[in-house]
């Protein structure tokens, strides 16, 4: 999958799914997903009431993976829908990048690719349930009730150049970028020019239980992302049919005023367990709070959010699954004004 530390041995474990290359010839194979959804969700901001749902297949993705020895590549076509859309909406490419076997352990990618970021990952396949973690289906009245509000602060897709090494379930990378927030796609220059940094790192504490840390940095000359830095560490431990996360966030990011800095934690509980060979119970807790940083002075409570999602997994075959989640959404901002949601959604999870 998209992360460096895989949840994939759990999740096969968990819901059964197969994530089997179809294999072209020797140089070229294929792999994808499928998703069709049917979600309903009610919000209530400050007494204002509203609910939506959608039906539909969400998304579709295509993904290349070439091998020619030392040097190996892949391109990822994807088509999401508006409504359940994680960064954008149509078709785009959401991954192309080549990697280089520099030496036992190294690797050199360039390219488009995913963050290193954040324990959940950035697929629907990766997830033990439907929604984002961060996700609070849009809270505020007078949207689309299911528009996404994903407030996940960790970076998504960049592009750039990626140094890794692997040891023994240890590893260390870096990656130089054009950006980690917003989709700046000038590297360096003096009009609206743009650099992103990451390096991050992870270590086998005990078997099962891992540790990553890592942190990233952007400079911009965008008006309103000029600086940023997201520092983000979790554990993740497995141990047969039981999978546990615990993750913590903090970003920092201009807020376009002078002197002025939106400051923002997130944190994250999640407990997956396999209760058959083909079902998995997923219970889930995040929480948000946005600050306002004004000349190293914070003003902690400008927004703040938690979300409890219970989810139920149940693989018919090793590439059909059933996801259902009930997720709810407490939040308050700084004027006092409270506001809920409630979603309840089912997911075929088609993968090959």
């Amino acid at each position: 999958m998209k992360k460096q530390i895989s949840i994939a041995t759990a999740l096969v474990a968990a819901s059964g799914f197969s994530y089997g290359e179809i294999k072209i010839n020797e140089y070229l194979s294929i792999e994808g997903f499928v998703t069709a959804d049917y979600a309903v969700n009610e919000n209530e901001n400050n007494g204002v009431s509203e609910s939506d749902n959608y039906f539909g297949v969400s998304e579709v993705e295509i993904d290349w993976l070439f091998n020619f020895d030392r040097v190996s590549g892949r391109i990822d076509l994807q088509h999401e829908d508006l409504n359940t859309s994680y960064e954008s909406s149509g078709a785009l490419v959401e991954q192309a990048f080549m990697t280089y076997e520099l030496w036992d352990g190294g690797t050199l990618t360039a390219g488009r690719y995913a963050s290193m970021l954040g324990y959940e990952d950035f697929e629907r396949p990766g997830l033990h349930q439907y929604s984002f973690a961060h996700d609070l289906h849009d809270i505020n009245p007078g949207q689309n009730a299911l528009d996404s509000t994903n407030i996940g602060i960790t970076p998504g897709y960049n592009q750039g150049l990626k140094y890794t090494y692997d040891s023994n379930g240890n590893m260390f990378a870096v990656s130089l970028q054009d950006s980690i927030a917003g989709d700046d796609d000038r590297f360096g220059g003096d009009d609206n020019g743009s650099y992103g940094l990451e390096v991050a790192g992870s270590i086998q504490l005990a078997e099962g239980l891992r540790w990553f840390t890592g942190v990233a940095y952007q400079d911009s000359d965008q008006v309103n992302t000029e600086e940023a830095v997201v520092a983000n560490t979790y554990l993740a431990y497995e141990s047969g049919p039981l999978t546990l996360g615990a993750e913590l966030s903090h970003g920092i990011f201009d807020s376009g005023i002078a002197g002025v800095q939106i400051d923002i934690w997130q944190a994250l509980l999640v407990a997956n367990y396999a209760y058959s060979e083909s079902a998995s119970i997923t219970g889930r807790i995040s929480y948000t709070e946005a600050g306002v940083d004004v000349a190293g002075t914070i003003i902690p409570t400008l927004f703040d959010a938690m979300k409890f999602t219970i989810a139920h997994n149940y693989a018919f075959t090793d590439n059909l699954a059933l996801v259902n989640e009930v997720s709810i959404v407490d939040s308050e901002d700084l004027a006092g004004d409270e506001s809920e949601a409630v979603l309840g959604a089912a997911s075929l999870v088609f993968t090959f």
